[in-house]
Formats: structure tokens, sequence, C-alpha cells
């Protein structure tokens, strides 16, 4: 049986993110994150850790959705 030997592609982006003190109506504290250069990317964390954790799975799914536009664009059916 013949094996097709493919490599996997691996992707690795930078992007600057911002994370800025928040505060419910209730006065407890919050965070909120966001990355200026991917639209829509924005999450909070009650802790810096967890907006940061937030926003790293934002940003993937925020790149996983524009990849497979790209897809449906280029294959005629966007």
């Amino acid at each position: 049986m013949a094996t097709s030997k493919v490599k996997p592609q691996i992707r690795s982006y930078t992007f600057k993110a911002v994370i800025e003190p928040d505060q419910f109506a209730d006065g407890h504290t919050a965070y909120h994150a966001y990355i200026p250069a991917l639209q829509g990317c924005r999450t909070w964390g009650y802790t810096v850790e967890e907006a940061l954790e937030n926003l790293e799975v934002a940003a993937n799914t925020n790149l996983l959705c524009r990849r497979r536009a790209v897809r449906r664009a280029d294959s005629g059916f966007g």
C-alpha cells in the first residue's frame, strides 16, 4: 500500500493584544481584551490571565473563520 507523506501546515501569528481594566455595574473588576488588527476579536475575563486565555480562543476562531471564508470564495461558493 502506498503512503502519502503530506507535511502539515503550521501557522504562527503574532498580534498586539490590548487589555484594559473594566468594571461591572456592581463594581466588580473585570478585564476587557481585544486585538486591534482582527475586527471583532474581543473578549473579557475576571483576571488578566483569563482575559488572555479567552482572547487566544477568540483569535483562533476569528482566523479559522477568515480562512474558511477565503476557501469558499476561491471555490466559487462565496
